[in-house]
């Protein structure tokens, strides 16, 4: 509905923390208001609420009008029983289904993954559960019958989807005789990508990086006892030397900003997801030998030969093989950005790791024998030291906390100036000392008439070019320490400038 305020903003911060991409959808919904409210005194300030979004660096705004929302001759409502009825129901009788009514039609529009609402109005957010229980389930029910039907198409149609190909062949001999020929042939619909199990025991020893190949191919021939041999190479890509063309230059007219988007993140199994689960099963801590897989290193590639025959049917579905096994040694320390995330995450610095022959790809993260997320490994890094984190340590509590007395609003002459304080506490529970880099941010002025001090930052390192304030802290165990970051930014009283 708009009007943003800090608790739109958490909302928007935890998408960001969950999903690849967030979309904020803003519409003042008219169905919901009764007959004896006012819509059109509804609070609006789209301006202020889009320079929110900005800030939380929000990847679409989905803005529509009342038009598109509800066409002309619009009949089509969902209604939730039972629970519409009590409380709030009772007195307003057609508030719930129009807030039922605009969800289903902007999850339909914008088809997410994962929705997040908040939790003021219970009763609402009950019928907005229940509505998305009911109709998955229908959703879920649909799903099965066009797989039935897939199913028979492609009975029926057998062979005749299998791919088809000619080789014609040439041969010159400067004499008669008889040999063989064998061939090799690219098929497109066939490929593997990396992933990672990586596990760290505890902050004391090497990382232990388990390196997987995901392999799949629908060529219309199963691959049965064979030995594979994965590659680095990039033959899609084109091996003629990029040419620069001329660079014209002229004035810039910027164009229209177009709010609506529809953009899925990931695929999912229902478009509309309730919540998200971490694993399904228990992890099985004994672990299979590795498979014997031999290394060769080309001048511009690596290939991975498995000597162990493996079958993969032609079928697209994923099959995992372990290619390599590796112990790589690793300098532990913990990272936090409470402004952002009130949590410390472990990261381990490996070095020299171009030996490794990795490449980017999804991690699964284990430690101390315990699954803690998923990460990214990203090798498209020029620096000798790559970077994991391996999630988040509960046993460090993290706090940043506005210091009420010391944040002020004055106004002198011609000018406002503003000044915000926050006190950064963080406590190690863990027995063992630890290492953490702590970042916070002052804002940085894009305009000559706004001046941004930095007040105190209790010896924290300041970037003033891109506002960045950090500190190297070392706590014992059981020390709790704490900073103070207090900054001011001054601008003339006849402007506005947004700070929180």
């Amino acid at each position: 509905m708009g009007y943003l305020h800090e608790g739109h903003l958490s909302l928007i911060r935890e998408s960001k923390r969950t999903c690849d991409v967030t979309i904020v959808s803003i519409f003042v919904n008219p169905t919901q208001f009764g007959p004896s409210e006012d819509f059109n005194r509804y609070p609006r300030a789209i301006e202020k609420d889009n320079k929110f979004l900005e800030n939380e660096k929000v990847d679409y705004l989905f803005l529509p009008s009342t038009e598109e929302i509800y066409p002309k001759n619009f009949q089509t409502y969902v209604n939730v029983e039972y629970i519409t009825k009590k409380l709030e129901g009772e007195f307003r009788p057609t508030h719930f289904r129009g807030v039922s009514t605009v969800v289903l039609i902007l999850l339909n529009c914008v088809q997410p993954d994962y929705a997040f609402f908040g939790q003021k109005d219970a009763q609402q957010l009950a019928v907005i559960k229940q509505m998305v229980r009911d109709l998955k389930q229908l959703v879920k029910d649909y799903e099965k019958q066009i797989a039935a039907l897939q199913k028979q198409i492609s009975e029926k149609l057998g062979k005749q989807q299998l791919p088809s190909g000619e080789i014609s062949v040439t041969v010159t001999s400067e004499k008669q005789g008889s040999g063989k020929l064998a061939f090799s042939y690219v098929v497109s619909n066939a490929g593997w990508y990396p992933s990672y199990d990586i596990r760290v025991d505890d902050i004391k020893n090497p990382c232990s990086i388990i390196y997987k190949a995901n392999v799949f191919q629908n060529s219309g021939v199963d691959w049965k006892d064979v030995r594979i041999s994965f590659s680095n190479a990039t033959p899609w890509i084109a091996g003629d030397i990029p040419v620069l063309n001329p660079w014209f230059v002229d004035y810039y007219s910027p164009a229209p900003v177009l709010y609506k988007a529809s953009v899925r993140s990931r695929k999912s199994e229902a478009p509309m997801a309730e919540a998200a689960v971490a694993m399904d099963k228990a992890e099985v801590l004994m672990e299979a030998p590795p498979v014997p897989v031999e290394k060769r290193i080309g001048e511009t590639t690596v290939i991975f030969d498995v000597n162990v025959p493996t079958t993969v049917p032609s079928d697209g579905k994923m099959q995992t093989v372990e290619i390599q096994r590796l112990t790589a040694p690793a300098s532990y320390k913990y990272v936090t950005t409470p402004k952002l995330s009130q949590l410390a995450y472990l990261t381990a610095n490996i070095t020299d790791w171009a030996q490794l022959n990795l490449q980017s790809g999804e991690a699964t993260l284990y430690f101390e024998n315990s699954f803690v997320g998923k990460s990214n490994v990203n090798v498209s890094q020029l620096t000798d030291t790559l970077a994991l984190s391996l999630g988040t340590d509960n046993s460090i509590i993290v706090k940043r906390e506005k210091r009420v007395d010391f944040t002020t609003r004055k106004t002198i002459g011609s000018n406002k100036t503003e000044t915000y304080s926050f006190l950064l506490s963080i406590r190690n529970n863990k027995p063992v000392p630890i290492r953490i880099t702590l970042n916070d941010q002052i804002p940085v002025s894009s305009n000559s008439g706004i001046s941004v001090e930095a007040v105190e930052l209790t010896g924290g390192r300041y970037n003033q070019q891109t506002g960045e304030v950090r500190w190297d802290l070392e706590l014992g165990r059981q020390e709790s320490k704490q900073v103070v970051l207090t900054y001011s930014v001054k601008y003339p009283k006849d402007k506005t400038v947004i700070l929180e």
